[in-house]
């Protein structure tokens, strides 16, 4: 069974798993923080992995807030 509304390409169970999921926008966060990275330019220094965990408790705290 497949829902073609919303995905033209995507079967009802993959459907499902989107409704679960939340977009977190790492890009917009670290574009012009190039100090979050080591010089390799992919793996991040402690405050970068600071930056990106807070990022992502802010997420939890506003879908935890839609629960309440």
């Amino acid at each position: 069974m497949e829902n073609k509304r919303h995905c033209p390409s995507c079967s009802f169970r993959q459907m499902k798993i989107l409704v679960y999921t939340t977009l977190i926008d790492w890009h917009s966060a670290a574009i012009n923080h190039p100090e979050n990275f080591e010089p390799d330019g992919v793996h991040l220094v402690p405050g970068g992995v600071k930056t990106v965990t807070n990022l992502i408790q802010q997420v939890i705290n506003i879908g935890t807030n839609k629960l309440a």
